[in-house]
């Protein structure tokens, strides 16, 4: 957590290493210092900036922050995903580069809140070739026929084609949002946006019927924590998504809306924080 002018908000994030651990790694060190360090340079919001265009420029920022520190903790043809949410001041905001996924839950309905940067999607393709680069079919699509995504923090080594550039979306919180889902694309690969979303909502019910109740941010703000009901849910989810044959690591967090509003004593309290998150070190 962390706090802006007059606002808090809770940082989760997922990153999903490929060529080895050391750009995960990198990014969960330093992406929450990053994204804070953008917020706190630019005007809060509503005060000559809307919501959409001040996630543009803290992600964008933070995002190549962190990927132009990455040099010295990458092994070569090291790089990771990076999906971001922040959530507070009555929004979710997204970020993300790479195949991992935001997912929210609205009303017992699948919200996708962020777009896999694949390298068959036609606009990466384009985008790719236009910069002289080739999209290849070589065990599935790839970038100059070696990475499954056309987006990364790292891969330094396949500049100009792989490009650490977020793409971001808001959404307005709705009192009808249940729980957000971040995870790599080993979940995604085995589970539908739905099935994801009925799994989680699922465990949260069975956990909330079993008699135990969500603490309040107040009480249990503690940077990186996670609520036990959340927890269960995204151990759920791994679970369900190896069950179904993924053949990839899966890391998934969920972050339950109704439970888990942000408080400005607890960001008062917590003002150095840090970010929940799942570092996948495992390589493709």
């Amino acid at each position: 957590m962390f706090c802006c002018e007059e606002e808090s908000y809770h940082m989760y994030a997922v990153f999903d290493g490929h060529g080895g651990e050391s750009i995960a790694r990198h990014c969960s060190e330093t992406m929450h210092k990053a994204v804070a360090e953008e917020a706190r340079k630019l005007p809060a919001v509503g005060s000559g900036a809307s919501m959409s265009d001040w996630a543009r420029d803290v992600f964008t920022g933070a995002f190549h922050s962190v990927d132009s520190t990455a040099h010295a903790a990458q092994a070569q043809g090291a790089g990771s995903t990076a999906v971001v949410a922040l959530v507070g001041g009555g929004y979710v905001a997204v970020g993300n580069c790479g195949d991992s996924r935001a997912v929210l839950c609205r009303g017992g309905r699948a919200l996708p809140l962020s777009a896999d940067h694949k390298p068959e999607r036609p606009d990466e393709m384009r985008r790719v070739e236009e910069l002289g680069g080739q999209v290849v079919f070589w065990n599935g699509y790839r970038v100059m026929g070696v990475l499954a995504m056309s987006r990364a923090i790292g891969d330094h080594c396949l500049r100009p084609f792989v490009v650490p550039d977020p793409e971001v979306r808001v959404e307005a919180l709705a009192d009808e949002d249940d729980f957000l889902i971040l995870a790599s694309d080993g979940l995604w690969d085995a589970l539908s946006n739905d099935d994801a979303c009925n799994a989680a909502a699922r465990a949260l019910a069975r956990w909330r019927q079993e008699g135990e109740r969500a603490s309040s941010p107040a009480r249990t703000a503690k940077c990186g924590g996670r609520k036990t009901g959340e927890q269960l849910a995204a151990d759920v989810l791994v679970r369900l998504a190896i069950a179904r044959g993924s053949a990839d690591n899966v890391s998934a967090v969920v972050v339950d809306l109704k439970a888990h509003r942000p408080s400005k004593r607890a960001a008062a309290e917590c003002a150095a924080g840090g970010a929940a998150s799942a570092v996948d070190m495992a390589c493709e």
